[in-house]
Formats: structure tokens, sequence, C-alpha cells
């Protein structure tokens, strides 16, 4: 008995280990794809620029040189703001509101500039405040401005 319970179990160990090499193996091309993909991207020049994800547009919106990502809650508020109450409380009774909202912090990523959209609100450094970006956005340099006044 001992030794057919041995027996049996052998080959399904056998058979686990062939397991993983199988999808392995399946998805090698996909990376070898995209790792030619970015290559080819970078060769290209594409330019890279920093983007942050709008979980409520499900894109990603490149962020200016000079300014920064907005926070979370001024972004949702902004959705909130232009959103139909109703469609807003339907979200919030589903649940969905929950899983779109995001939590500590938008993420932002380099991506290639072609594969972002224009921003909807950015955080200037200059002021602390979140603007929404439009023609009239002052240009900012990467730098924040030292303050001269010693005390």
């Amino acid at each position: 008995d001992i030794g057919t319970a041995a027996d049996s179990a052998a080959p399904a160990v056998a058979s686990n280990a062939d397991l993983p090499v199988a999808p392995a193996a399946s998805s090698a091309p996909r990376d070898s794809g995209v790792m030619r993909a970015a290559k080819a991207a970078a060769a290209a020049g594409d330019e890279m620029v920093r983007a942050y994800w709008n979980p409520f547009h499900k894109t990603w919106h490149r962020i200016p040189e000079g300014y920064e990502a907005p926070a979370a809650m001024d972004l949702t508020a902004w959705h909130k703001k232009r959103t139909d109450p109703v469609e807003w409380s339907r979200l919030f009774a589903e649940g969905k509101l929950s899983e779109i909202l995001p939590r500590g912090g938008l993420k932002e990523r380099w991506l290639p500039a072609w594969d972002t959209h224009e921003p909807i609100l950015v955080t200037d450094p200059y002021t602390g405040k979140t603007v929404q970006v439009t023609s009239k956005l002052p240009p900012r340099s990467a730098a924040k401005p030292v303050c001269e006044v010693q005390f």
C-alpha cells in the first residue's frame, strides 16, 4: 500500500514540475516583444515624460516640467464636482467608488510622451496649490526657488 502511494505520488510531482515550464515558455515571446518595443522606442528617441495615473479616466496624464502630480484628494474633488450627483451616489452605493478612489497618492511613472494625455490638474510647487491646466499656466523651471532671506 505504501509503495503504491509513493509510486502514484512520484508521477504527480514530475508532472507538476513540468507545469511551470510551459507557461514560462509561452510568456517568453511576449516579454521579448515588449523588450524589443522598449528598445525600439529608446532608439527612436521617444521623449520620456513624468506622468500620473488618473483612476477615474483610466489614463496617464503627463506632468509639465516644473510641476508635480496633484494630490489624490484634489483629483477626487475635481471629478466629484464635475460628475452628476446621482451618478456619484450610485457609484458609492454599488461600492465601485471605493475601487476607483486612489489611496496613498497617485501613481507616477516615466512614460513615452505619445502614451500620455494632457494633464487635467497639477500642483504648482511655487505656490503649493493644485491648479487646473490651461494655456495660461506659467512655465516653471525644474528647480524650486530658493529663499534669499536669512533669519
